[in-house]
């Protein structure tokens, strides 16, 4: 699957702004990647989202790795 203009973004309506996934990335079918994205709230509870090139949530994460 072609990942060009899709986004990564945190929580929905804040946080940091949706980044774009890099032209050309691809997944196979049942195939994970990884990206950085440094707008991730380690501290406290946060989400990362994956958008579609449309704007609608295909799945998301959410995580807390605080003391």
């Amino acid at each position: 699957m072609d990942l060009t203009g899709w986004k990564l973004d945190d929580v929905a309506g804040g946080g940091a702004s949706p980044r774009a996934v890099p032209a050309g990335t691809t997944l196979p079918a049942g195939g994970v990647r990884a990206f950085a994205f440094g707008g991730v709230n380690t501290g406290s509870a946060d989400q990362v989202r994956l958008l579609d090139a449309a704007g609608v949530q295909v799945d998301a994460r959410a995580s807390y790795y605080g003391a």
